[in-house]
C-alpha cells in the first residue's frame, strides 16, 4: 500500500516547485509537507546546511526527463 496517494504529475510539479524557491526566479511558494517528505524520501531533493530545500542530482535527471517528456 502506497504511503501517498498523488496524482500523476504532482510531485513533478512540487518537484519544480522547489527548484523554483531555490533559484530565487520566482516568487517563493510554500510546499506542503507531504510532498517534501516524498521528495526527500525519493531523494529527489535535500535540505543544505542553512535548512533550505535543494534539487539533488536525481531531482535534476527527473526533471529533465520531465521536460525532455521522458517522464
Amino acid at each position: 500500500m502506497p504511503l501517498h496517494n498523488f496524482k500523476k504529475g504532482e510531485l513533478g510539479h512540487w518537484l519544480q516547485v522547489v527548484a523554483d524557491n531555490f533559484g530565487g526566479e520566482k516568487d517563493y511558494v510554500p510546499i506542503p509537507p507531504e510532498f517534501v517528505e516524498a521528495l526527500v524520501t525519493l531523494r529527489c531533493v535535500a535540505r543544505n546546511d542553512a535548512g533550505v530545500l535543494t534539487v539533488t542530482e536525481k531531482g535534476r535527471l527527473a526533471l529533465h526527463m520531465e521536460r525532455s517528456g521522458l517522464g
